[in-house]
């Protein structure tokens, strides 16, 4: 018998409890959080939620409204949220030894063969230790499998949000009365059933997760695949998918909108550069390599001409250094930019990734790249900038100015990862 229980362990309005780390003056006040260019609502506090602003809201749209209930906005400050959330997931990792990491403020991580009681109490004391030491709340939800447990976060999240009656935990049993809990979860909310198969499956009667269940399971398999299968499956507790401790990466992209429109092709080549050093410092971190290379340029989407043009390219030799993916990608972008134009956006994306371990050398490359002489490079690199900020060391064809960069006009200070921008006690 499988006896096997995972829990998602879920940040509550993740980037709005960043931004109220450092400020207890916005606790129980509205708060919002704005996607790239201060562009649409990213994030909402329980308040903002409860007075009825809508998630991807357009900022120009809702500033009115927002302005006048007192809300506090902020630009979107991933480096900041980058921080706070490798520092959750190092208190996860301390309570237990497998964890997927599944987003930035998500993880899966399997439980031990616990009673319940066991599961509720250790869950509890991570639930507070994560409190005690970053002020962050989250949510837990249990069961049997992963889609279950996603449903429980959803409930405890939720239902304590209303009255505390589940105090951020709920479990999920698979002797529990299923049809009492999934007639109350809409199909588009189940994990694992996207915008496009929820349409559907509403169009031919299946509005709930129950109903879901019950479907014909043949029906199900045929028309949304073997994942439908499954996850109908584990719906009823039957456990399909495991954890994946180590996820691959199919690619890594490093793409932002400029803050105001780029003509000049210096500017278009210091911003490639600069998404490039991004990207390529991902692949280290995860210990990869890369030998293809996309660059894309494109200007608004939504005026007329629009204009979309990428260019890629295959490396003889895969690689994760920075001077050698930002030396091929400029060269992309001059043959892909025209004269012209205004140009709204720029991206890198990275594919046919492999573990640094496992890519094979080339033969027809080694007498012009010193490959160690590289490594050794991309390692000071790294280790400098750690210490010192991001960008304390950077190519010079990332640019100083950066006029180009993209808008954030409340963003708030850097500060657990930068010493310019720690905060300081009135004297």
């Amino acid at each position: 018998m499988n006896k096997t229980n995972f829990a998602l362990i879920d940040c509550n309005n993740f980037y709005v409890s960043c931004e109220r780390m450092f400020r207890p003056d916005l606790w129980q006040k509205p708060v919002a959080v704005l996607s790239n260019n201060d562009g649409c609502i990213v994030a909402r506090s329980n308040e903002l939620k409860n007075l009825g602003v809508v998630m991807a809201a357009p900022y120009f749209k809702q500033k009115e409204i927002l302005d006048k209930i007192g809300c506090v906005i902020f630009s979107s400050n991933y480096t900041l949220y980058n921080d706070i959330s490798n520092r959750v997931m190092a208190i996860i990792a301390t309570f237990f030894d497998k964890i997927e990491i599944y987003s930035i403020d998500e993880a899966f991580v399997e439980l031990p063969q616990w009673s319940a009681e066991e599961m509720q109490e250790v869950c509890m004391e991570l639930k507070n230790t994560v409190w005690k030491w970053l002020n962050i709340p989250i949510s837990i939800g249990v069961g049997p499998t992963k889609t279950l447990a996603k449903l429980a976060n959803e409930k405890a999240k939720k239902d304590g949000r209303k009255d505390n009656l589940y105090n951020g935990y709920y479990r999920v049993e698979k002797n529990d009365d299923l049809e009492s809990i999934l007639a109350t979860v809409e199909i588009r909310d189940v994990w694992g059933i996207g915008r496009k198969y929820a349409k559907k499956l509403t169009e031919n009667g299946i509005y709930t997760a129950w109903d879901f269940v019950r479907a014909d399971s043949a029906w199900v398999k045929k028309n949304f695949s073997v994942m439908g299968a499954r996850t109908q499956k584990e719906l009823t507790g039957q456990t399909y998918y495991g954890l994946e401790e180590k996820a691959s990466r199919q690619g890594i992209a490093s793409t932002r909108s400029f803050g105001r429109p780029v003509t000049a092709l210096k500017d278009l080549m210091e911003a490639v550069s600069s998404y490039t050093t991004i990207a390529a410092q991902k692949l280290r971190k995860d210990g990869l390599e890369t030998n293809c290379l996309s660059v894309f340029l494109m200007t608004n989407r939504f005026k007329i001409n629009f204009v979309y043009a990428n260019l890629d390219v295959k490396l003889v030799q895969a690689t994760n250094s920075t001077h050698v993916l930002a030396t091929e990608a400029l060269k992309l972008v001059k043959k892909i930019y025209k004269p012209g134009l205004n140009y709204a956006k720029a991206g890198v994306f990275l594919t046919n990734l492999h573990s640094q371990d496992e890519v094979a050398y080339s033969l027809f490359e080694s007498e012009n790249r010193d490959l160690d002489k590289e490594k050794r490079a991309m390692t000071a690199l790294d280790t400098i900038n750690k210490k010192f900020g991001r960008d304390a060391l950077k190519l010079l064809s990332n640019g100083i100015a950066k006029p180009w960069q993209m808008k954030q006009t409340q963003v708030s200070p850097k500060i657990t990862t930068s010493w310019q921008e720690l905060m300081t006690a009135d004297s």
